[in-house]
């Protein structure tokens, strides 16, 4: 799986309200700071669809898959996109991919 090479950091206000629309390929949500509630669209009905997420959660967003959030305080998000398929011989790749799943999973500190 790789990254595209700029994530997309965005804020939202609290109380304000963002889409994010189905894409081809899977997306990775990070909470950077404040607290988000998401929500999927459509979601299946064996399949939790609220989530909240606080400063160091993230969440993985299935390829297809549309979903609606909300800030309940300010808060900063990353929003990172992954491709499906990776080249057969791409090693560099793959450590950078391992090294970056890595850090988007590990807990950050939260400033004040």
């Amino acid at each position: 799986m790789s990254l595209q090479s700029a994530p997309w950091q965005s804020q939202l206000a609290r109380g304000a309200v963002k889409t994010l629309w189905q894409a081809p390929i899977g997306r990775f949500l990070r909470v950077e700071h404040g607290q988000l509630w998401l929500t999927r669209v459509r979601a299946d009905v064996d399949e939790y669809a609220d989530h909240w997420l606080q400063a160091g959660d993230a969440i993985e967003l299935p390829a297809g898959s549309a979903w609606l959030m909300e800030a309940r305080e300010p808060s900063g998000y990353l929003l990172i996109e992954a491709e499906v398929a990776l080249p057969a011989r791409a090693p560099i790749l793959r450590a950078w991919i391992s090294a970056a799943r890595a850090w988007f999973a590990s807990p950050r500190p939260v400033l004040a």
